[in-house]
């Protein structure tokens, strides 16, 4: 795919800025023209919400860190539950 952008003159390939073994792909100018018009009306709407306060961004913070714990906690009760009924012995907790 990198190859057909390429071709395209759609990027290009640059060496890395610190690893002298790496290769970075760049965006081109035109890659960058044709581009701006779907991704600019996206990132004026997400300027919209650094409107938030401190206090309600640490607010949304805590709700994702709470949320992932409890979906961490459900998926694991679910394959404890799966493992119990394809070998027929209950799991023990960890």
């Amino acid at each position: 795919m990198v190859d057909r952008l390429e071709k395209l003159q759609l990027l290009e390939r640059r060496p890395h800025p610190t690893d002298r073994r790496g290769t970075a792909v760049v965006l081109t100018n035109d890659a960058l023209a044709r581009t701006r018009p779907i991704f600019e009306p996206i990132s004026t709407s997400l300027e919209r919400l650094v409107s938030y306060s401190e206090k309600e961004l640490e607010i949304r913070s805590d709700f994702y860190r709470r949320t992932s714990i409890f979906w961490k906690e459900e998926r694991d009760k679910f394959l404890a539950l799966h493992i119990e009924k394809r070998s027929g012995r209950p799991q023990r907790d960890a």
